[in-house]
């Protein structure tokens, strides 16, 4: 049986919540459901969600198919999150991204897996969300990479410098860290870490020279200054 999770409507037409449900895909939309796993209140500000996320995990893990309004509250939840680091680790996924909900289980799970944590700032930037928990995932063990997530929905910009400046910012990552996280480990996360990441002989000459900073830490602190003066790829300089 197919099934969807969607919103079930309630209260009067000026101040309608919500109950979350799991339905038969053929059901009338606020007709019988299966389950119930939540709650959806719009009216308060932030809006408030209660939900069961042990009981949406479980479904969206048999295959239920959210509707665009619930998907997003799974989504702000870290219901999907925690769907892909599972499924990610369990297929020896080479990454996991959208990690906005990690926890201390979600570190562990990582830390004894080969599958790089992908961190998403601009994302939640973009979406308001709360951003990854960069330091403690650092502190318990993790490489970590970081990624612009560049796409018209979710974050509308392929900026790697300001991501750069996002997870030293946002998240507390010492610019050291960023940049690796954006480099070598990124380049891993792509399975490209063997030839690209790092200036290392052997490996692909692509690399830019800036114009003069004080220091590699004025790269992030300078979030807006375009600093790039000379590009080069695979050795040859890109006019």
């Amino acid at each position: 049986m197919a099934t969807k999770i969607r919103l079930q409507r309630h209260g009067r037409k000026s101040y309608a919540f919500y109950s979350i449900v799991i339905a038969d895909v053929r059901a009338p939309r606020d007709g019988k459901f299966i389950e119930k796993i939540g709650t959806y209140n719009p009216n308060t500000n932030p809006a408030t969600v209660d939900l069961k996320f042990d009981r949406a995990l479980d479904w969206v893990l048999k295959g239920a198919q959210p509707t665009d309004t619930v998907r997003n509250i799974l989504s702000r939840e870290g219901v999907y999150m925690k769907k892909h680091l599972q499924v990610g680790v369990r297929n020896k996924a080479l990454s996991v991204d959208h990690l906005e909900r990690m926890g201390a289980e979600e570190i562990e799970v990582l830390r004894t897996s080969g599958t790089m944590p992908t961190m998403l700032p601009g994302a939640a930037f973009f979406l308001e969300m709360p951003y990854p928990p960069a330091r403690a995932m650092i502190e318990g063990g993790l490489s970590v990479a970081l990624a612009s997530d560049f796409n018209p929905g979710s974050s509308p910009s392929g900026s790697m410098k300001m991501i750069v400046s996002l997870a030293c910012i946002k998240m507390r990552m010492t610019p050291a860290e960023a940049i690796n996280a954006a480099t070598l480990n990124g380049a891993y996360a792509m399975g490209l870490s063997s030839e690209y990441g790092s200036i290392t002989v052997g490996k692909k000459a692509n690399f830019f020279l800036t114009t003069k900073i004080p220091s590699v830490a004025y790269l992030p602190y300078a979030y807006t200054s375009l600093l790039i003066h000379r590009v080069f790829l695979r050795g040859q300089e890109v006019k």
